[in-house]
């Protein structure tokens, strides 16, 4: 059974998150092609992954929340180039 009021939770902090990847964009610090919206459901996706399985998977020896959520962060934020040679699939 779905719940309305469920479905727009969390609405306000993705919004924010919205704001302030579209100013980090408007500075040129984020690749503007995918845009705010695209990049803020990326680290909204990843950090509640994080949460979910520190839960979840609570036998697997984690790193520091905060660092791995700072790593994710980065990692969407600021890609790196796929090495000489090597083809993303």
């Amino acid at each position: 059974m779905a719940v309305p009021r469920a479905g727009a939770f969390g609405q306000p902090m993705l919004g924010r998150t919205e704001q302030i990847v579209g100013e980090l964009e408007h500075d040129g610090l984020i690749d503007p092609e995918g845009g705010a919206q695209r990049a803020s459901l990326l680290l909204w996706t990843a950090l509640h992954g994080i949460v979910g399985l520190r839960i979840n998977k609570d036998a697997i020896d984690w790193p520091d929340p905060h660092r791995l959520a700072e790593e994710m962060i980065d990692a969407i934020m600021r890609p790196r180039p796929c090495p000489a040679g090597r083809r993303e699939h």
